[in-house]
């Protein structure tokens, strides 16, 4: 019978490898959206909502990472 720590770090493992490649592909994208955004964005009330956004998902980021 496999060790049960094992088979933990192996699906940790297995879990990172698919994080990182995700974010690659993810990366991507988001940067292709959000140049959109900021050409479409007219003034500057439409950029401060962006960075709005873009401090609120920092934030929330850090909050999950900190839990």
């Amino acid at each position: 019978m496999v060790d049960s720590t094992l088979t933990g770090g192996l699906y940790l493992c297995f879990e990172g490898v698919e994080k990182v490649l995700h974010t690659f592909q993810k990366d991507k994208a988001d940067k292709h959206a959000l140049t959109k955004k900021i050409k479409a964005a007219k003034s500057n009330a439409d950029m401060l909502t962006l960075e709005k956004d873009k401090i609120r998902g920092a934030i929330r980021t850090d909050f999950i990472l900190s839990a």
